[in-house]
């Protein structure tokens, strides 16, 4: 069993995020994909804020374990999205929203997955699910949080 804090509830409005995409089969290998979006995210100055960002998870094949997984900044409304960048459309509901450290989020997904849905009355939906990097964030802290959230209809 592990030590992860059980989960605030909360209801989210729907959002876009548009930015970077890729094809994964866990989260281990995304460094590189941050890392892309980081060096080209600047030229992109039109978002709601700049010191927000989001790792969103969607479009699950669960036969191969694989998802995509974009990097990205909610845009301003009405602002123009360069072609370059891709979008996904986060529809708004309920989430468990669960707080860890950068190097916990493979974790806490095995344990999401395998202790906290088997043990609550709550069902994932097939929303995506994302990582909520807020102001505060740096990854040179060892200490950074980011929010979790996972879908849920109870």
């Amino acid at each position: 069993m592990t030590s992860i804090d059980d989960p605030r509830m909360v209801h989210r409005d729907g959002f876009t995020v548009v930015g970077l995409s890729t094809r994964a089969t866990d989260q281990t290998d995304l460094g590189a994909h941050w890392s892309e979006f980081d060096s080209r995210h600047s030229s992109y100055t039109d978002r709601i804020d700049s010191d927000e960002a989001f790792g969103v998870l969607f479009d699950f094949d669960d036969g191969t374990g694989s998802f995509t997984y974009l990097v990205g900044v909610e845009p301003s409304n009405g602002t123009e999205i360069p072609p370059t960048l891709d979008r996904v459309e986060v529809p708004g509901g309920n989430y468990a929203v669960f707080t860890v450290g950068l190097d916990e989020v493979e974790t806490l997904m095995d344990y999401v997955y395998d202790e906290w849905f088997p043990s609550v009355e709550f069902e994932r939906t097939d929303d995506p699910e994302f990582e909520y990097y807020g102001p505060d964030f740096d990854p040179r802290d060892g200490d950074a949080t980011l929010d979790v959230y996972v879908p849920v209809a109870d």
